[in-house]
């Protein structure tokens, strides 16, 4: 288990819950464009399922290089998957979506 405290800031409890008895994700780095795509794939202790982890860095002029715009997070709480694979490729599809569309 990782320790809940040291990656939540002050104040942040939201996932705490849900994080709770979960492994060691796994991590993956991938760049896109101006974007680095952090992708991570936590397995469940209790169910063995594969929960998909994202943070994204925005490494363009406009920001500091590799400055956080949008936090490590669990981003499909509802869906867990069988293969840790699959669960980092949901990240991935989660992330060029969003990137993609112009919101970050």
């Amino acid at each position: 288990m990782f320790d809940l405290d040291a990656r939540l800031p002050d104040g942040e409890n939201e996932g705490r819950r849900f994080l709770a008895g979960f492994q060691d994700p796994i991590m993956s780095k991938e760049r896109f464009s101006n974007f680095e795509f952090d992708l991570s794939a936590g397995r469940h202790a209790d169910s063995g399922r594969w929960v998909p982890y994202l943070e994204i860095r925005d490494y363009s002029e406009d920001h500091e290089a590799g400055e956080v715009i949008f936090p490590r997070q669990p981003i499909a709480e509802d869906d867990v998957f069988d293969s840790e694979q699959a669960a980092i490729d949901e990240a991935r599809r989660f992330a060029m979506a969003h990137v993609s569309s112009g919101e970050f």
